[in-house]
């Protein structure tokens, strides 16, 4: 073999590795999870200011998966927050992920596979969250959390329609204002809490935006009268009502909340 023809082989040799390195870049390696062509978001918010049941603990954990599953998009990034007391001071994702695409090469990917681990790896720190020990100051933020939340461009913001899941039961209670001693009239509780709120952002203004309410059971239900839940139910449409467009649509007849209750409440 001369000189020539094996310069020839060591070229053709060289060329047609490369060319097989680009091509299982292309066909092998998976896309990222994250799909940079997707503007929705998901929040989850988990009231943690009380203990819940380990019943309605498995069912936040159930409708949360089931949620993800068959509303959230192929590359659409979830964001789970926890309402504690210190949420007044610090909020951020307790954990952040984008649910995995699905049309990468089928030879190397298993879409149920992906799918299961993706399951899992929401579900685990899902339930640390829930299960995370309570604090002393026995604080609900949730009105402050959600108007925080409602000015982070990163986690909450998006020019596309999002969906903002909150469990809770929807009893704000803070050193200024609570529902357990203001909320006698629903007027006069949403006038306490602007009042509480002047010089800040009274309530938060939603685009884009569709709030699934689910309200969990308290484990002691000695504090509330059916006068507080008509309160609280005033409250929180008051506070919910600066939306923009039908973000709930197809769906229920109000076109940005759906009301879940998950028993007891």
């Amino acid at each position: 073999m001369n000189n020539r023809r094996k310069a020839w082989l060591t070229i053709i040799g060289s060329a047609s590795f490369i060319l097989l390195i680009f091509i299982s870049k292309i066909f092998i390696t998976p896309k990222p999870d994250c799909n940079p062509d997707v503007k929705a978001k998901t929040l989850i918010i988990i009231d943690r200011t009380e203990e819940v049941a380990t019943q309605t603990a498995d069912l936040i954990v159930d409708r949360a998966w089931d949620f993800i599953s068959n509303k959230v998009k192929e590359g659409e990034k979830v964001s789970v927050f926890s309402i504690t007391e210190g949420s007044k001071k610090n909020l951020k994702p307790a954990f952040s992920m984008c649910k995995p695409r699905k049309n990468g090469n089928r030879f190397f990917e298993n879409a149920k596979k992906v799918n299961e681990r993706f399951k899992i790896n929401f579900e685990e720190p899902l339930r640390l969250v829930i299960s995370a020990p309570i604090g002393s100051e026995n604080e609900t933020p949730l009105a402050q959390g959600l108007i925080d939340l409602s000015l982070d461009d990163n986690s909450f913001r998006s020019s596309d329609i999002s969906d903002v899941l909150i469990f809770s039961d929807f009893l704000e209670n803070t050193s200024c204002f609570s529902m357990y001693k203001n909320c006698l009239d629903g007027q006069a509780a949403i006038k306490q809490f602007r009042n509480c709120r002047v010089g800040a952002v009274e309530r938060p203004k939603f685009k884009n935006i569709c709030i699934r309410m689910n309200i969990i059971p308290r484990t002691n239900n000695a504090d509330i009268t059916q006068q507080t839940l008509s309160c609280r139910a005033m409250f929180w449409n008051w506070f919910f009502g600066d939306s923009e467009g039908n973000t709930c649509v197809g769906e229920v007849d109000n076109p940005h909340i759906i009301i879940d209750y998950m028993g007891g409440g």
